[in-house]
């Protein structure tokens, strides 16, 4: 009898629904920043704009869209490298979460072409943190 394999948690039970929660979380932030970028449509009375490689664009839906979905695979991508290569995944990521966000906010504080968009940009940053961090951090096992 193999007592090693005995010591092992099963993998298929410790994370089988992982990538539905670590999906949703993804899916979570879209619909947080949808609504985010739709009352701050409503309160500016226009979308945010920023200035892009010196270019003015304004920030659609679209934009919204994809930039969330990609933060919010790279997330999923680097809690899976280190779920699999150190003993403390939840607390190393939650950290190089926190550290992103907080380097993210210089877009909206650099790049806004006025402080409305600043605003609401700001809260699109903190609106996919405030859903992502949490949601997918509580799918890592109990190891803190």
């Amino acid at each position: 009898m193999n007592t090693s394999s005995m010591n092992r948690p099963n993998t298929r039970e410790t994370t089988g629904p992982n990538w539905q929660r670590r999906a949703l979380a993804i899916v979570a932030a879209l619909v947080v920043n949808a609504v985010l970028l739709f009352a701050g449509r409503l309160v500016i009375g226009e979308s945010p704009v920023a200035t892009v490689d010196g270019d003015e664009q304004t920030i659609g839906i679209a934009l919204v869209a994809i930039v969330t979905t990609l933060v919010g695979l790279v997330a999923w991508g680097l809690l899976a490298v280190l779920e699999r290569t150190t003993s403390r995944p939840a607390l190393i990521w939650t950290a190089i979460a926190f550290i992103v966000l907080a380097v993210s906010m210089l877009g909206p504080i650099d790049g806004a072409v006025d402080t409305e968009s600043a605003i609401v940009l700001a809260l699109l940053h903190i609106g996919a943190a405030a859903t992502i961090i949490p949601m997918m951090r509580s799918t890592v096992g109990d190891e803190q």
